[in-house]
């Protein structure tokens, strides 16, 4: 019985028009509903329950002696309308949200193949009809994607305003208070914001600026944005630009740099993931030709040693 067709039956009640037939059409309506969606209906209530509970007051109204077109319509209107909100809630997707509270990155591998590693503090949320009806999901943080190859289901993330459209492929979104960035590893990646477009290639990343709504993109070393996921980074013979970027990355610092010489001069250093920034200054300034200063805005200020 489609929701038209629900509604035609409910108007014959009222009207006190309907059938012992159309009753048992109602009762029908019951049991098709139950069936279809009896796994997320027996996550709410067990289904004789249900059952029993809507009848129960119709089917009184209708004994012999008590039949009462009236009392079937306030019956049918309260009862059935109930149901009817029970059903169509119950065939409604659910929402999945996987979060990560702890300091290491967590692995989500989803029904399609594909999998997601959430850093500290983020979360993806997306429907139990995952991979059957469309691949979405949304994103709140930072994620790194490896995309099952799909070119009939493309993967749509969004974050915030932003969507980044996939079929298969491995890119890092990050999202902080300014702005959100897609870099790409691997294959290509398509992002959009209303009517702006960019379409990124490995090693490229796409920025979205959240104050003023630009969308732009450039040429970067995509792998510097995937090492939050590591325990350990070893960085050889890397310019001072490069670290400054991993540390960007790691503790979301913005680097100043006092001239164009300190950005490259090159260094040698191993990073653990349980050292502050703090820790990392001052063993660069211990080994290196250009001193870094972290401000009291959470920056960090470059320039050549004395």
């Amino acid at each position: 019985m489609t929701e038209k067709q629900f509604k035609t039956l409910l108007n014959k009640f009222l009207e006190g028009k309907a059938t012992e037939q159309e009753i048992k059409d109602i009762e029908k309506f019951e049991d098709f509903f139950l069936d279809k969606n009896k796994e997320k209906v027996a996550g709410i209530r067990d289904k004789q329950a249900i059952g029993n509970e809507i009848y129960s007051g119709v089917r009184k109204r209708i004994a012999p002696g008590h039949f009462s077109w009236a009392g079937i319509a306030a019956s049918i209107v309260f009862l059935i309308g109930t149901a009817y909100g029970i059903f169509y809630l119950a065939a409604t997707p659910g929402r999945i949200v996987v979060s990560n509270e702890s300091l290491q990155p967590k692995e989500v591998a989803l029904k399609d193949g594909s999998v997601i590693t959430l850093n500290r503090d983020s979360r993806i949320v997306y429907t139990d009809e995952f991979g059957i009806t469309g691949r979405d999901v949304e994103l709140t943080g930072e994620a790194f994607f490896k995309i099952a190859s799909d070119t009939l289901r493309p993967f749509l993330i969004r974050t915030g305003e932003l969507t980044t459209r996939v079929v298969g492929t491995r890119f890092n979104i990050r999202r902080n208070k300014t702005s959100v960035n897609v870099t790409v590893s691997e294959g290509n990646v398509k992002v959009y914001h209303r009517k702006d477009t960019v379409n990124l290639a490995a090693g490229w990343q796409g920025i979205y600026r959240l104050r003023s709504g630009e969308l732009e993109e450039k040429q970067v070393n995509a792998s510097l944005y995937t090492l939050w996921q590591k325990d350990k980074i070893e960085l050889n013979g890397v310019t001072i630009e490069d670290l400054c970027t991993v540390l960007h990355v790691l503790y979301d610092m913005e680097t100043v740099f006092e001239d164009r010489e300190s950005k490259k001069a090159l260094i040698s250093i191993t990073l653990n993931r349980n050292e502050t920034p703090e820790d990392i200054i001052s063993r660069v300034n211990l080994i290196n030709e250009v001193k870094l200063t972290k401000t009291q805005k959470n920056k960090i200020m470059v320039e050549k040693s004395k």
